[in-house]
């Protein structure tokens, strides 16, 4: 019995965080509305959108969210469709929270970078809940270094990953990888070669 009670919390647990799926009658039952722009401002919870009449709305999005296609989270300058719904926050303001949010067009700077990506390792960073470690890779021709993550499965990369091999040219196979709450995206390496070697 205690098993019972056990695997159910379990499963009430994971449905949580399971992403919502939303019918016709469900969108028009919560009064939803539909605009279609493009995303001037990013962050992991908002985004500002750019109708077509040129006047700018911030959109939030969160747990209510549903992306399509499901790996899908909006970057600055792509062209999207929004279906939200306004709530009331208990300030007495409203918000207008993204029931679904579907690409129209992305531009290619922001699609993901092909494999393998090459660059020089400059700094070596802490994991997260789902990641071990973390490292930063100088890409030639971009301003900022790129941030990857290692998976705690990963043994061979999480192995090589030490203080000497900041400096290193190296060329990494890695994918991109939607956040698990939020609306970004991380990379994730699946491996590491110094360049050369």
């Amino acid at each position: 019995m205690k098993h019972i009670g056990l695997m159910a919390i379990m499963i009430v647990s994971l449905l949580g965080c399971a992403p919502a799926q939303y019918s016709e009658e469900e969108l028009s039952q919560r009064n939803a509305q539909q605009i279609e722009g493009v995303i001037t401002e990013q962050s992991r919870g908002s985004f500002v959108l750019k109708d077509a009449q040129g006047e700018e709305k911030i959109f939030r999005t969160g747990e209510l969210t549903q992306y399509i296609p499901p790996d899908y989270r909006s970057l600055a300058d792509d062209t999207v469709r929004v279906t939200y719904q306004e709530v009331w926050e208990n300030s007495g303001k409203a918000k207008r929270a993204v029931l679904q949010l579907a690409p129209i067009s992305i531009p290619d700077q922001n699609k993901a970078l092909l494999n393998p990506i090459q660059g020089e390792i400059v700094g070596l960073g802490k994991g997260s809940s789902r990641h071990s470690k973390s490292f930063l890779v100088k890409v030639p021709g971009q301003q900022d270094a790129m941030l990857i993550y290692i998976p705690f499965g990963n043994i061979e990369v999480n192995s090589m990953l030490t203080e000497d091999i900041i400096g290193a040219k190296v060329e990494i196979v890695s994918k991109r990888v939607p956040i698990l709450r939020g609306n970004a995206y991380i990379y994730e390496a699946e491996k590491v070669a110094v360049a050369g070697k």
